[in-house]
């Protein structure tokens, strides 16, 4: 996926000789650069010269570089410019991410090995982990997680309480995807993510409570139950 983008640069030359060969290089490509606006023949206070092209993604530096037909001149480098990307990945339908990232690269997801929450954390029967990583991505920066819960086994399950849970291998235990929360009205729950791992569909069991009893007692109608 790439980006589109304006550059824009002013070039001044003191004997107002008109600029030679303008261009930016952005991404090791020469993008030539044309006159913002042609009735402008007077360089000494500055000419607007722009370019339009399309940045893959990444982190890198852009300078510029003229000629006025005598003498050649470059920029110094900018700052490394960040370009990021978002892309979309699907897997078996039910588990979408959305990945915001600069660097080419993909996103790959494969079945985890399954480990048992500890209560009274309870994974609907039949949900498999998915492990969810990046595959050749220079730099990523964080990703949207939804996982649409309308096929799965939720019986012995408080529906209320599903959420997105990594595994974490060195305490051997799930803990809470970071901003995990959940959208009933779409049967899925979704979580806002700085790292990617092993996940899983978690949620609690239903509360149990005592039934109500009404009270015996008397009224000015005779006994009976209130």
């Amino acid at each position: 996926m790439n980006t589109p983008f304006r550059l824009k640069v002013t070039y001044y030359d003191a004997d107002n000789d008109p600029a030679r060969n303008l261009s930016a290089v952005a991404a090791g490509a020469l993008v030539p650069m044309a006159e913002s606006d042609p009735d402008d023949q007077n360089t000494a206070d500055g000419k607007d010269f722009y370019c339009e092209t399309v940045l893959p993604s990444g982190i890198y530096a852009i300078r510029f570089e003229v000629s006025d037909g005598v003498l050649f001149n470059r920029s110094n480098d900018t700052g490394n410019l960040t370009v990021t990307n978002r892309a979309v990945f699907r897997y078996q339908g039910f588990l979408e991410l959305e990945l915001f990232y600069a660097g080419r690269g993909g996103v790959e997801f494969t079945p985890s090995r399954q480990h048992d929450p500890q209560p009274p954390l309870v994974k609907p029967a039949g949900e498999s982990e998915i492990n969810v990583s990046e595959s050749d991505i220079d730099r990523w920066w964080w990703a949207n997680i939804t996982y649409n819960y309308s096929d799965a086994n939720l019986k012995g399950i408080n529906v209320s309480t599903l959420r997105l849970y990594w595994y974490d291998p060195l305490t051997r235990n799930f803990t809470l995807a970071e901003n995990a929360g959940q959208d009933t009205a779409r049967n899925i729950t979704y979580a806002n993510v700085t790292r990617l791992g092993s996940l899983a569909l978690i949620g609690h069991p239903p509360v149990n409570r005592a039934p109500w009893r009404g009270w015996a007692g008397t009224s000015p109608y005779g006994k009976g139950r209130r």
